[in-house]
C-alpha cells in the first residue's frame, strides 16, 4: 500500500508551515536582521486580525467568482496569501505592493505554490498608489478586492483615488502609537470610516490589539484595539 503523499491533517492546514523551512533557513542564513521582524509578525494578534478579515471578507464578496486582489503592505505574505486562496480559490491574481525589496523576496520563498498567480510590485504606497497614481496597475490589473491591514503605517486610504474599478475594501488599522512607524493611528470607527473614504460599509468591528499570553508590555494594554472595515468607495 503506498502511503498517502499529503495527509487529512495536512490538507486542512491553511498555512503549509511545512513548506516554509527553506524560507526560514534563507532568514537566518542570509538575513539575519530580519529574524526580530519576521518574529513579529508571527505573534496571535496578526493571525487572529488578518483571519477575521479575510473571514468576513468571504462573506462580502462572492468567493466563486474569478477576482483580482491587491495587498498594500503586504509584508511578507505568508499568512494573507494562504488565506485568500483558502476563502477565495478561484483568485486570478494577488498583486502585492510593498516597498521592501526583502520581504518580497522572503514572500517568494514563502508562496512558491502560488507563484503563478502572485505579482510582487515593489511599490511605495504613500508615494506611488495614493493621490491618483494607481491608474497604471487599474489597467494592468483591475482589482476586485483591495485588502490593507497596515493602514496606520499609511496616509488615509480615502486618497486611493480609483479611476476605473470599483473594488470591495477590506482595510484595518490601529491605535498603538507607542510604535514609531505607526504614523495614522485611529481611536474610534467613525474617524476610521472617513479616513477610508468607504460610503458603504459592509461590516466593521473593533477588537482587542493584543491578548496577554503572546506579547508583551503595553501592548496588552486594554486600551489598544484593532479596527475593521469592509466596503465600498462608491
Amino acid at each position: 500500500m503506498e502511503l498517502n503523499p499529503e495527509t487529512f491533517s495536512m490538507k486542512d492546514q491553511i498555512f503549509p508551515v511545512w513548506e516554509w523551512s527553506h524560507a526560514l533557513e534563507a532568514i537566518v542564513y542570509n538575513k539575519q536582521w530580519r529574524y526580530r521582524d519576521f518574529a513579529l509578525a508571527n505573534t496571535e494578534r496578526q493571525y487572529r486580525h488578518k483571519c477575521n478579515l479575510i473571514e468576513n471578507l468571504s462573506l462580502c464578496a462572492d468567493p466563486d467568482k474569478e477576482m483580482t486582489f491587491w495587498i498594500l503592505g503586504s509584508w511578507y505574505g505568508h499568512i494573507m496569501i494562504p488565506l485568500i486562496m483558502h476563502y477565495f480559490p478561484k483568485v486570478k491574481h494577488i498583486v502585492a505592493f510593498d516597498f521592501d525589496n526583502e520581504v518580497h523576496e522572503i514572500c517568494w520563498a514563502f508562496n512558491q505554490r502560488h507563484n503563478h498567480l502572485l505579482v510582487r510590485e515593489l511599490c511605495d504606497v504613500n508615494f506611488n498608489l495614493l493621490f491618483g497614481g494607481s491608474e497604471y496597475w487599474e489597467k494592468e490589473y483591475p482589482a476586485d478586492v483591495i485588502i490593507n491591514t497596515a493602514c496606520e503605517h499609511m496616509y488615509y486610504m480615502k486618497h486611493l483615488k480609483l479611476k476605473i474599478t470599483n473594488p470591495v475594501l477590506g482595510y484595518q488599522i490601529n491605535n498603538y502609537d507607542l510604535e514609531d512607524s505607526h504614523v495614522n493611528c485611529c481611536d474610534n470607527i467613525e474617524e476610521f470610516k472617513e479616513q477610508s473614504g468607504m460610503n458603504r460599509v459592509l461590516y466593521k468591528s473593533i477588537d482587542p490589539y493584543a491578548r496577554s499570553y503572546n506579547n508583551y508590555g503595553d501592548k496588552n494594554n486594554e486600551k489598544y484595539k484593532t479596527l475593521s472595515l469592509i466596503g465600498y468607495q462608491k
